[in-house]
């Protein structure tokens, strides 16, 4: 389930909660949404869509097209079980 608490505002909540190293993802597309979130306590994040277009993705082609052709609405997509939410290429 998804919830509706933004990233910025979790991470903040996590935070005070937790004495973990905190990771952000979801959202972070530009180098501004990257600091932002290190500002609000993640010690690291992570980029996903914004690179399926780079010559080094093993992304579908058609799912590139799509994402290119896209006018910036949000597309969704399931999670792939057979990697469970891991990379393929990484496992990480």
């Amino acid at each position: 389930m998804r919830g509706t608490t933004g990233l910025l505002a979790l991470l903040d909540e996590v935070r005070t909660g937790v004495d973990v190293t905190i990771g952000a993802a979801g959202g972070i597309g530009t180098g501004r949404a990257m600091a932002a979130a290190l500002v609000a306590g993640a010690e690291a994040v992570r980029v996903g869509t914004r690179l399926v277009a780079a010559i080094e993705s093993i992304a579908h082609p058609a799912y590139v097209d799509r994402l290119i052709a896209s006018s910036g609405t949000t597309l969704s997509s399931r999670p792939n079980s057979a990697t469970d939410g891991q990379s393929p290429r990484t496992g990480s």
